[in-house]
C-alpha cells in the first residue's frame, strides 16, 4: 500500500447535538402564516455525535481561555471520561445543491446581532422566536448557519447555540472574511495554535486516526465572536472535531453548552483529508464550491505531516484549475475523517457548469447529459426500477437500476432535490426493497455493488436515514460475507476474484467511505493485494502500469482502467509512475464508434472516464477528445429512443438500452461527479 499524505485544509464548518432522524410520518405541519425565503447557498451535512456508550478516562480535554482585555491562552488539558459540547463533523460532508428548494429550505441562516436574530430574512426580536423556527424547520430537514459579525459579543450568539443543541438541529459557522486569502491574521493565537497542536499529537489517535482530545473555548460573555471563531480554527488545525463551548456569564459563572456524551464507539474508517468549502460571490448572489483532497490510507499522518501537505498547490497540468486548496482559503471549518457528500464533486449550478468547461467538457456533452436522463425518466418502470429485458437486455434489472440511479444523482438529483427527485426516490426505494436480510442487492457482486453503489450517493446527498441503514448493509455484506478474505472481489460470495467485480466493490466502499457509513479496512486492502495480483508493477517489466483480469491473464484496457480507477479511489497519488503508466496505456485506446459498433465499451468508457479525468495530462486530453465528440455524435437525436444510445459492442447484451444510455451519461458526468483527487 503506498503512504499517502493527509491534505491538511483549514475550513469553518460545524454541526451540532444529536443528529435525530426522523422518518417521513414524523414530518409536523410548520407553523401557519410563517414564510420563509428559500437562500441561494446551502449546504448538505453529515455531523453528529457517534453512540455514546461506557468508558474509562479516555480524552485529553483542553481548555482555551479567551478573556476581553488580555491574549488567549491555552490554560492545560486533563483527561476525562466524558464530553460536553459540539461535534464538528469529521467528514466531506458538504456539497452544493440547487438553491430554489421547494416548499422547504434547505438552509436558514441565523444573522446575530446585537439587538435582533434575524432567519433568513424574518427579523426576530427575541430569541423564542428563534426557537420557533428552529422547532418547526429542523424535524423537516432544514440546516442552519450562524452568521454574526464578528465584533458581536459572544453572549448574543450563545443563547443561538444553545438553542440549536437542544433542539438536536445542525448548524453551521459562517467563516468571517479574515479567514480568507488576503484576510488580516491574529498574532495573538500563533502561540495557542502550536501549543493545541503539541497537546493533540501527544493525545493519542482514534480509529479515525483524529487526536483522542477535546477542545474547550471558555469565553468571557463580552469576549468578541471573532475570537471565539479564531479558536475553532486552532482545533481544526489540530485535528480536533469535539468542542465545547463555554462562556463565561456575569453573575451565573461557567456555562457550558450542549449534551453531554461519554465516551463514544470506535470509529470504523481511517482519516481522510479534512474538506475545504469556499463560498464565491458572483453576480447573481452566492454559489458554492466545494473543495476536498479525498484520501483512504491505512497509514497514520502525524500533524506535521499534515501541515507540511497544506502548503502544496495543485498541479498545474491538472485536469482542472479549480484549486485543491492552500494555506488560508476557507470558507466554513470542519474536520475531516471519511465522510459525506462534498467529495461528490461539482453536481449543481454554476459549479458545476465551471467545472464542464475546465475539466474539458462542453455545452454538447451536457446536453448529452439532459438528454439521456431524460430518455431514462419517460422508461422508468412504475416500481422505481428500469426494466433491462424490455430494451433488448438479458442481465438484471437491479443492475441496470443501479447504473440509472447513480446517472441522475451525477447530474445532481437527489432524494430531496432536484428535477427528478421524484424518479430518484421510486429508484432507490425499488433497491432497497430487493435488499435481502443479509444486506445483499441483486444476484451477483457487480449487481449488488452497483447498488450499493447508488445507496451511498443516495444517502450522501439527500442524508435519508433509511437509505443509509440499507446502504450500510450493503457495506456489511460486501465485506463481510462477499469478498474473498484478504483478496478481492468476484460475481459470488468468496469466489473467483475478477479485476472488473473488484472495481465495481471499491467504487462501492469508497462511496460508503465518503459517507460516513463504517467501512472495516481489509475491505479496501483486500482490493488493492488483488490489484497488485494482477498488474504489472515492476518498472522494468513490458507493459508497466497495465492490468489483467485475473493473474496470469493477459493484460487489456478495460482491467487496467479499472484497476487505475481503483487505485486512485484508494488513495494512489496519480502522479505515481503505475498511474501514470497506466493513464498511458488506456488513453492509447479512446473511445471510438466503428463500423458495425466496432470498439464500443460502455463499461470501459465509464471506468477509463473517471480516472484519467483524475489523472490529466496528456493521455486526460487524448481520452477526452475522443470522448466528447463519439457519445454525442452517436446519441439518438430524434424518435422514441431519443437521448438514449443504442445497445452496441461488449456489453449491450446484458445492459440493454437501459444500461448503455445511463452508463453513456455517467462518463459524460466525470468532468463534476468526483473532485480531483490524489494530487
Amino acid at each position: 500500500m503506498r503512504k499517502t499524505h493527509a491534505f491538511l485544509a483549514i475550513v469553518l464548518l460545524a454541526a451540532v447535538g444529536c443528529t435525530l432522524r426522523r422518518s417521513d410520518d414524523d414530518v409536523p405541519v410548520g407553523r401557519p402564516g410563517l414564510s420563509l425565503p428559500i437562500l441561494d447557498v446551502t449546504w448538505l451535512t453529515n455531523a453528529g455525535p457517534h453512540e455514546p456508550g461506557a468508558g474509562e478516562r479516555w480524552l485529553s480535554k483542553i481548555t482555551v481561555d479567551l478573556p476581553v482585555n488580555a491574549p488567549p491562552s491555552v490554560a492545560g488539558s486533563q483527561m476525562v471520561a466524558q464530553w460536553r459540547g459540539v461535534p464538528f463533523p469529521r467528514d466531506e460532508g458538504m456539497i452544493a445543491v440547487p438553491g430554489k428548494v421547494e416548499e422547504v429550505p434547505e438552509e436558514i441562516r441565523v444573522v446575530v446581532g446585537e439587538n435582533y436574530f434575524r432567519m433568513n430574512q424574518k427579523q426576530c426580536a427575541r430569541l423564542e422566536e428563534v426557537r420557533m423556527i428552529i422547532r418547526d424547520y429542523k424535524p423537516l430537514g432544514t440546516r442552519f448557519t450562524i452568521a454574526a459579525d464578528e465584533s458581536v459579543r459572544f453572549r448574543r450568539v450563545l443563547p443561538v447555540i444553545a438553542a440549536l443543541a437542544q433542539e438536536g438541529a445542525e448548524i453551521n459557522f459562517a467563516a468571517p472574511d479574515t479567514f480568507r486569502p488576503g484576510g488580516t491574521e491574529e498574532p495573538d493565537f500563533v502561540e495557542v495554535d502550536v501549543t493545541i497542536k503539541r497537546m493533540a499529537a501527544a493525545a493519542g489517535r482514534d480509529g479515525e486516526g483524529l487526536p483522542l482530545a477535546s477542545i474547550r473555548i471558555r469565553a468571557e460573555a463580552d469576549v468578541p465572536y471573532g475570537k471565539v471563531l479564531r479558536a475553532m480554527r486552532s482545533a481544526v488545525m489540530a485535528r480536533i472535531w469535539r468542542i465545547t463551548f463555554c462562556g463565561i456569564i456575569p453573575g451565573r459563572g461557567e456555562v457550558e453548552i450542549g449534551p453531554v456524551y461519554t465516551r463514544p464507539e470506535e470509529p470504523a474508517a481511517a482519516a481522510s483529508s479534512p474538506m475545504m468549502e469556499h463560498v464565491v460571490p458572483l453576480e447573481t448572489g452566492l454559489e458554492t464550491e466545494v473543495i476536498a483532497d479525498v484520501i483512504i490510507s491505512n497509514e497514520e499522518t502525524t500533524v506535521e505531516e499534515a501541515a507540511d501537505e497544506e502548503k502544496q498547490k495543485g498541479d498545474e497540468d491538472a485536469i482542472s484549475d479549480i484549486p485543491l486548496g492552500g494555506t488560508g482559503t476557507v470558507g466554513v471549518l470542519g474536520i475531516g475523517g471519511g465522510s459525506g457528500g462534498g467529495a461528490f464533486g461539482y453536481r449543481t449550478g454554476g459549479g458545476r457548469k465551471r467545472a464542464v468547461l475546465r475539466g474539458g467538457g462542453s455545452p454538447a456533452t451536457e446536453q448529452a447529459v439532459d438528454a439521456a436522463l431524460a430518455w431514462l425518466v419517460r422508461n422508468q418502470e412504475e416500481d422505481g426500477r428500469w426494466n433491462a429485458a424490455r430494451h433488448g437486455g438479458s442481465g438484471s434489472d437491479a443492475f441496470v437500476t443501479g447504473l440509472a440511479t447513480l446517472a441522475f444523482l451525477g447530474a445532481g438529483h437527489t432524494e430531496r432535490t432536484g428535477r427528478y427527485k421524484g424518479n430518484v426516490l421510486k429508484a432507490v426505494d425499488w433497491m432497497i426493497k430487493q435488499q435481502d436480510k443479509d444486506g445483499r442487492i441483486g444476484d451477483d457482486g457487480a449487481t449488488h455493488a452497483a447498488c450499493g453503489t447508488a445507496l451511498c450517493e443516495a444517502y450522501g446527498l439527500a442524508r435519508n436515514g433509511r437509505t443509509g441503514k440499507a446502504a450500510q448493509a450493503a457495506a456489511d455484506y460486501s465485506v463481510n460475507i462477499h469478498q474473498v478474505p484478504y483478496s478481492g472481489y468476484g460475481l459470488q460470495p468468496k469466489q473467483d476474484a475478477d479485476t472488473l467485480v473488484t472495481a465495481w466493490f471499491v467504487q462501492q466502499l469508497k462511496a460508503a467511505k465518503v459517507v460516513g457509513l463504517k467501512v472495516p479496512g481489509e475491505g479496501f486492502q483486500g482490493a488493492t493485494n488483488w490489484f497488485d495480483k494482477v498488474s504489472v508493477t515492476d518498472p522494468k517489466q513490458d507493459g508497466f502500469g497495465s492490468a489483467g483480469g485475473r493473474p496470469g491473464e493477459a493484460a487489456d484496457s478495460l482491467s487496467t482502467a479499472a484497476v487505475l480507477l481503483g487505485r486512485i479511489l484508494m488513495g494512489w497519488r496519480t502522479t505515481d509512475s503505475v498511474c501514470v503508466n497506466a493513464a498511458g496505456i488506456v488513453g492509447h485506446t479512446p473511445p471510438a464508434w466503428g463500423d458495425e459498433n466496432a470498439g464500443v465499451d460502455f463499461v470501459y468508457w465509464f471506468m477509463a472516464s473517471h480516472a484519467l479525468f483524475q489523472v490529466g495530462g496528456d493521455s486526460w486530453k487524448q481520452w477526452n477528445d475522443a470522448l466528447r465528440r463519439t457519445l454525442p455524435e452517436h446519441q439518438l437525436k430524434t424518435g422514441d429512443e431519443e437521448g438514449s444510445w443504442d445497445p452496441a459492442g461488449t456489453w449491450s447484451a446484458e445492459g440493454g438500452r437501459a444500461g448503455s444510455t445511463a452508463l453513456g451519461a455517467l462518463s459524460l458526468e466525470c468532468y463534476y461527479r468526483y473532485l480531483a483527487m490524489g494530487k
